[in-house]
């Protein structure tokens, strides 16, 4: 059972200004809290301005922390081009009681202290026909970096272990995301989407990965279920809308990832998860609720398609 809340600010004093937020807890150790800010014609330019925020608290093990600056170029019709800059700071929570008897293990832990400084650029392309409730029209985005990651050694971790280690490499990022809305009539809609993410860098450890499972990633498995540093998510839905801000929705979602296990010495594998479900998404006066009943498949987590293994995910988003 799982959930996030979202907050997103438009249009602020009339100038266009935007700030959003999001927190999601989810589970009893996980915690994440995202933020941002855009502030559009900057000092009278066509230029916008803006930064994001991320925090992601495992209380047994890291805390990751992702500020993010950038600069954008709106092109009337071409799309929008953005320039950014982005650090990426993880550190050991050694106070917690994963780390009991750090300083006496044999082995590095499968998270490491580690900085990481890219720099990059975006473009976003969209014609939707409305930006909450899309009947037709696309939409793709595509994002690439490039930087530095450091690893910062722990002085509660013996200095022998990190012998065998790449204290400074490069690191390469990728992301892209794709959909089209088709629709059927006047009240049904059909939704193709293809997404993913890439991270590459001769050296991960489990904070470095990305985490994919939940409302928002891979629906039919749990919140963060896969940790992966390549995957890609292609997702069909049906939408059948019961007024101009509802409807009713069956989806599958197929994803192709790179997974890792929890223990880093088991290695790695390709893994093909499965999700499928339907749902029902309103706006209330608190916001845009939706909630979603789904099932997965996955070799990988030893998951069947079956009610015993099924999952309920709920989300609320509030614009103001």
């Amino acid at each position: 059972f799982t959930g996030d809340v979202n907050i997103n600010l438009r249009n602020l004093r009339g100038g266009g200004k935007q700030i959003g937020l999001q927190w999601r807890k989810v589970d009893a150790l996980t915690q994440s809290l995202d933020g941002n800010y855009l502030h559009p014609n900057f000092f009278g330019t066509p230029l916008e301005v803006g930064g994001t925020f991320n925090l992601y608290r495992q209380t047994d093990a890291f805390l990751t922390i992702r500020p993010r600056l950038q600069v954008t170029y709106p092109m009337a019709r071409a799309g929008r081009l953005t320039f950014f800059a982005e650090q990426r700071s993880s550190r050991l929570l050694l106070d917690s009681m994963g780390y009991v008897g750090v300083k006496d293990r044999n082995a590095l832990p499968a998270y490491l202290d580690s900085e990481a400084n890219s720099y990059g650029l975006a473009y976003a392309h969209t014609n939707l026909d409305d930006l909450y409730f899309p009947h037709r029209g696309s939409f793709v985005t595509v994002q690439g970096g490039a930087g530095t990651k450091t690893i910062r050694q722990n002085a509660n971790i013996s200095e022998a272990l990190y012998s065998g280690v790449a204290l400074r490499t490069t690191q390469y990022t990728f992301s892209a995301r794709a959909e089209r809305y088709w629709a059927l009539g006047r009240q049904s809609v059909v939704l193709a989407r293809l997404r993913g993410e890439g991270l590459f860098n001769q050296q991960l450890f489990l904070n470095d990965l990305f985490r994919l499972g939940g409302l928002n990633s891979l629906r039919g498995f749990s919140e963060n279920q896969f940790y992966t540093n390549a995957y890609g998510v292609g997702t069909v839905e049906f939408r059948q809308f019961t007024g101009p801000e509802g409807y009713v929705f069956v989806f599958a979602d197929q994803a192709v990832l790179q997974a890792y296990q929890s223990n880093l010495a088991l290695g790695r594998s390709v893994d093909q998860p499965t999700g499928l479900g339907a749902g029902i998404s309103f706006r209330t006066a608190a916001g845009l609720f939706q909630f979603v009943y789904s099932v997965g498949r996955s070799s990988f987590a030893g998951q069947q398609l079956g009610l015993s293994s099924s999952k309920i995910h709920f989300g609320l988003t509030s614009r103001f």
